[in-house]
């Protein structure tokens, strides 16, 4: 994962330098290649994809939190300690269903099992493998560093999903994040730390407790109307920058790109999305 050197800390000034279009891009490829990275939809698309998947699951917020629990591993501060985690979340696909003990785990193992690049149905392969929802649309976002364009296009979708379907979604983000079960973690321990020995269990501890504390900030942002939500969530990308990196940014421009990911995705976001649920549902045998 990038880290972000001292040279870059003084991005306010830069702005506003005579070329500075080209120190904005310069800056954001560091600032949000570990979060893009470990994304392929976003934990508000994911949560509604899992939902719509297992309808009828009487433990949701466990089922959701598995939804988005995969991507803790941008949280991993330590590489070295834990250096697969985006391989053991994302690639090497892991059915927790065989780990999983009482109804919590068992939610919780079904929504980590919608996120994955698995072919052919997993979420994230239909994100950015096939039909590679994400990578096309960030193509339309020209001038953008590609990681970058990824994540705008990722936050697109949840807001569109949060405004046009599903205005509870960023509340129940929100409380899948402070209120899922305590024995979530401790089967992601048994898994990484006591079976596959990938990392010990303080790295893993320290990694969700980051990325929760991150993804709340998100949560409430998303939670908020339109059209306070997308001005919330420029805001929570100059507090990231910020608290992550050191580095400002001016949370008008990064609304303008929002602004523009959502036009990009407007017209086709739905339809994708029912694909993948569809699909989901097709490939792992539950009734439509």
């Amino acid at each position: 994962m990038t880290r972000v050197p001292r040279i870059y800390h003084r991005a306010e000034e830069c702005m506003k330098g005579k070329n500075g279009f080209s120190f904005i891009v310069l800056i954001l490829v560091p600032v949000f290649f570990n979060l893009s990275q470990g994304l392929a939809f976003n934990s508000g698309t994911h949560l509604y994809i899992a939902d719509h998947v297992f309808e009828d699951e009487p433990n949701p917020l466990d089922l959701y939190y598995g939804a988005i629990a995969p991507d803790l591993d941008f949280a991993v501060k330590q590489l070295s300690k834990w250096p697969t985690v985006f391989d053991d979340t994302h690639h090497n696909f892991v059915d927790l269903r065989s780990f999983a003990s009482g109804p919590e785990q068992m939610a919780f193992a079904k929504g980590w099992l919608t996120h994955n690049e698995k072919d052919p149905w997993g979420i994230d392969h239909y994100a950015h493998i096939d039909p590679g929802y994400v990578i096309q649309k960030a193509k339309g976002l020209t001038g953008l560093p590609s990681d970058f364009a990824h994540l705008a296009i990722e936050v697109a979708v949840d807001v569109l999903l949060r405004d046009n379907e599903d205005h509870q979604l960023g509340g129940k983000l929100l409380s899948s994040l402070q209120r899922h079960s305590s024995k979530d973690r401790t089967l992601l321990t048994d898994l990484f730390v006591t079976n596959q020995q990938r990392t010990d269990r303080l790295t893993l501890i320290m990694a969700e407790m980051n990325y929760r504390q991150v993804m709340v900030q998100y949560a409430r942002a998303l939670s908020k109307p339109s059209p306070e939500n997308k001005e919330a969530l420029a805001k929570w990308g100059t507090m990231l920058a910020q608290r992550l990196y050191g580095v400002r940014l001016s949370s008008d421009y990064l609304l303008g790109i929002l602004e523009d990911a959502i036009e990009l995705c407007k017209d086709d976001y739905k339809a994708t999305v029912d694909a993948v649920i569809q699909g989901i549902k097709d490939n792992i045998g539950l009734p439509e």
